[in-house]
């Protein structure tokens, strides 16, 4: 059986939480991350795992098999121009199925170069900046700086400050529990952020159709774990950072490694194929599903051809970001006028 989101599969079958898993999400040390995901393919239920990124699913025999990378693809643009390729087809795309566009715009790389594009294709857009209130939930200065773009450009900006105590009763409404059901029940205070705009903004985006665009899979491109290592659950747990000596998380990422074919990566980094199947395929899927019950939504940068432009880049190339800078620069190069945070 196969369904979008653990909760699901879990019902169907009366899968029993994994109280393994319950400890887990409960330590002082996952609860203080702000990026918050399981090792491994770890769902919340015993014996219910995610398909990552770049796998499918063998019916026949249960289990998953890699299908990319690909012996002999070919790149024929560098990165640069590919990320103009893909941008001009992903916002040709919005503008012809959606009438408006819901963004976040931060002080950030990956929120600027989608921005660019939907100015330059003249779509017109909804733009908020929200703020946590914690240290990884948006500064002063991104509000500034967010405010000042639309500005310059005459766009209304919306700024958001997510209120917990507000929410405070509303933590336990039949919508919240759908909500944490949807996302795994691991996203902690980003369902209470995602509940206030489904409040704040709900009524006027379900008035028409609108796209919702996340700046998810830029760093797929950069490049995220920069100390190489081999193919190990070792070395797995090491970079996931979060109790990595427990048999846990050992258990979990032996469990990775085994589903996981890393025989074969055609000159793609090891690093590279397990922040993507990892990281993304348990976090970042988690935040589409998270925003999709308010506006359709989309991981803006998502195609294997512009990753592997990238990822045929050198290191330096990459962190240099010059490809991201290339495409602000043909689309709206005024948005480089502002710093990047």
């Amino acid at each position: 059986m196969v369904a979008s989101h653990a909760a699901l599969l879990a019902s169907a079958v009366k899968a029993s939480v994994d109280y393994d898993c319950l400890t887990f999400v409960q330590h002082a040390d996952f609860k203080a991350r702000d990026v918050k995901y399981l090792p491994g393919r770890r769902t919340l239920y015993c014996d219910l795992y995610y398909c990552p990124a770049n796998h499918r699913l063998v019916m026949a025999d249960h289990t998953t098999e890699r299908y990319w990378p690909r012996a002999g693809t070919q790149i024929d643009n560098d990165a640069g121009q590919s990320l103009i390729q893909y941008l001009d087809g992903y916002a040709d795309y919005i503008k012809q199925h959606y009438d408006q566009e819901f963004f976040g715009l931060t002080a950030g790389m990956d929120s600027r170069v989608l921005f660019s594009v939907m100015i330059a294709k003249g779509m017109p857009m909804q733009v908020f900046t929200m703020r946590r209130g914690d240290p990884s939930g948006g500064s002063k200065a991104d509000m500034e700086m967010a405010k000042a773009m639309c500005a310059h450009f005459s766009l209304p900006h919306r700024e958001v400050q997510v209120d917990f105590k507000r929410l405070g009763s509303k933590s336990f409404t039949p919508s919240m529990q759908v909500l944490r059901a949807n996302t795994g029940h691991m996203r902690g205070n980003a369902v209470v952020a995602n509940a206030q705009f489904s409040d704040e903004f709900g009524p006027e985006l379900l008035k028409v159709k609108t796209s919702y665009s996340r700046g998810f899979g830029g760093e797929i491109m950069r490049g995220f774990y920069h100390r190489q290592g081999p193919a190990t659950a070792k070395h797995f747990a090491s970079l996931y950072g979060l109790m990595a000596g427990t048999a846990y998380v050992q258990d979990s990422f032996e469990h990775f490694v085994k589903c996981s074919d890393f025989s074969q990566t055609h000159g793609i980094a090891v690093n590279d194929l397990y922040y993507w199947e990892h990281r993304m395929s348990g976090w970042a899927a988690l935040g589409v599903a998270e925003t999709d019950i308010f506006a359709n939504t989309f991981a803006g940068y998502n195609s294997r051809r512009l990753y592997e432009a990238f990822m045929r880049e050198s290191p330096a190339e990459r962190e240099a970001r010059a490809g991201f800078i290339a495409a602000i620069r043909h689309y709206c190069p005024t948005l480089l006028d502002w710093e990047f945070a």
